[in-house]
């Protein structure tokens, strides 16, 4: 209710403006509008390289390229199978590298 703070005796006669608000998300694909999907920023890498094979001087020593490719470039692990080590960049195996992991405000729950 609305009244006069100086004469209550007095009428008074509020307006109000009532409205409601109704939003609706709208999602689309890049081929939704004849685009090309971009490439993604950065090429995968994926290497596989046997933990057991050891070369003497001259030859490929996989133990130790696997051991730099994991402590000095930041590769991940995506596959093991009997000695058999797939690992790619990190660019591709975890997005954190890149960007945040935190969930946006505007995203749906």
């Amino acid at each position: 209710n609305i009244t006069n703070i100086s004469n209550t005796d007095e009428n008074v006669v509020g307006y109000f403006n009532v409205a409601t608000l109704k939003t609706k998300r709208i999602f689309f694909n890049h081929s939704d509008f004849n685009y090309i999907k971009p490439d993604y920023f950065s090429e995968c890498n994926v290497v596989t390289w046997n933990y057991n094979i050891v070369c003497p001087r001259g030859g490929t020593d996989e133990r130790a390229m696997l051991y730099e490719y994991i402590m000095t470039r930041n590769y991940q692990f995506i596959d093991y199978d009997n000695y058999n080590y797939t690992i790619v960049n990190p660019e591709c195996s975890d997005c954190t590298t890149f960007a945040s992991n935190v969930k946006p405000d505007f995203w749906e729950n």
